[in-house]
């Protein structure tokens, strides 16, 4: 049995997530971290030098979790160059 931990774009699949991985980016100090737990999907951010916590919200769905972990990037992990 073959299974994929990742979509073709290489974000986790929601096997993945289920499994207990961590999709995670960073920069700096910064993480931004999306993973299952129970049957919610967690997208957290985390200044690990100053601010501490930028942001934590928990989704029912993996979509609307994947939509606010790619924006929670952009916000705090990106340089703008997109």
């Amino acid at each position: 049995m073959r299974t994929q931990f990742y979509n073709r774009d290489g974000s986790l699949s929601r096997y993945g997530l289920a499994c207990g991985y961590v999709e995670r980016s960073e920069r700096d100090n910064v993480i931004v971290t999306m993973y299952q737990e129970h049957s919610v999907y967690h997208v957290r951010a985390f200044d690990h030098a100053d601010r501490g916590r930028l942001a934590w919200k928990v989704f029912s769905t993996v979509t609307a979790a994947r939509t606010y972990y790619r924006r929670a990037v952009k916000m705090f992990v990106s340089d703008g160059a997109e």
